[in-house]
């Protein structure tokens, strides 16, 4: 079954203790998402053209923007 939600700028979803699993993310064509990915402590740069992008448990990504 697919699952989809919008995240609002400024807000979150998922996390440990939120009963809410996030298995991937998708960016608009044409567009790309900057941030980081936080994989135990150590950070990466995030940087994901368009299409969707899976999320690897223990990863989280923050994406801090968008430009289309």
């Amino acid at each position: 079954m697919r699952w989809e939600r919008w995240v609002f700028p400024h807000s979150s979803m998922g996390g440990d203790r939120s009963g809410v699993d996030v298995d991937g993310v998708y960016v608009p064509g044409g567009c790309t998402a900057y941030g980081v990915l936080m994989v135990g402590p150590a950070p990466y740069p995030l940087v994901w053209g368009g299409g969707w992008h899976k999320i690897s448990d223990p990863t989280n990504a923050v994406i801090s923007s968008i430009s289309c």
